[in-house]
């Protein structure tokens, strides 16, 4: 188990973590030209930098007030992106790809933060499963938009 005194720690690894998504969807923008995939790349990015900034209000103390007030949305996984084969960003990446490797981002992140919340106790296993599932909300998100535009393409 991880003690609560390494709650800190924590927050730290998340940060490094969403800042890494933030990079990823950020440099994947220079990769494509349509303006679609531009302005979701966008907004993934943006919603990175609110993590992020919800983990730094954390670090400065407010751990069990951020849970408490972000509630824990209950949604279905739609586990689309599970049985995709996995993608690579490269340039010139089409839509379909860009959703491919957002929902594979969104689902490592997942995982990564239910890992963490098992071998946690407390605040620390509060807040990995509150990040957890906030991974997992923007999953759900890129799989129903891919549902609703590549599949109907299909």
């Amino acid at each position: 188990m991880v003690s609560e005194t390494n709650v800190e720690a924590a927050i730290q690894m998340a940060i490094a973590r969403e800042q890494d998504a933030y990079d990823l969807y950020t440099n994947a923008k220079g990769m494509v030209t349509d303006a679609p995939t531009i302005d979701m790349l966008d907004d993934l990015a943006q919603q990175e930098l609110q993590h992020k900034a919800k983990l730094a209000t954390m670090l400065e103390g407010d751990v069990d007030k951020i849970i408490a007030r972000d509630s824990y949305s209950r949604y279905t996984d739609l586990k689309i992106g599970d049985y995709l084969a996995p993608a690579k960003l490269e340039e010139g990446a089409d839509f379909q790809t860009v959703l491919i490797v957002a929902m594979q981002k969104e689902k490592d992140s997942n995982e990564f933060y239910a890992e963490m919340a098992k071998l946690t106790t407390g605040a620390a296993k509060e807040l990995f499963e509150f990040l957890a599932g906030q991974e997992m909300i923007h999953k759900n998100k890129l799989e129903a938009l891919y549902d609703e535009i590549v599949y109907q393409e299909n």
